[in-house]
């Protein structure tokens, strides 16, 4: 939501100039291209540090049933 204030307010771009950066798709405030995410199993998190541990048998321990 600030690139209006940024480049109109802060860098002195006219109205024209923005809205035709926008028309351009050059800036946006809502994404336009939505990347697909990638699913990384319990084990490949941990090999990555993105996860430091886990129990296999966090849900048996916690009562969960699934």
């Amino acid at each position: 939501y600030h690139n209006r204030e940024v480049l109109q307010g802060l860098l002195g771009y006219s109205a024209a100039r923005y809205h035709e950066l926008e028309r351009t798709g050059i800036i946006s405030d809502w994404p336009t291209k939505l990347r697909s995410t990638s699913y990384l199993t319990r084990d490949e998190r941990v090999r990555c540090d993105r996860l430091a541990s886990y129990d296999p048998c966090f849900k048996e321990k916690l009562g969960i049933q699934e």
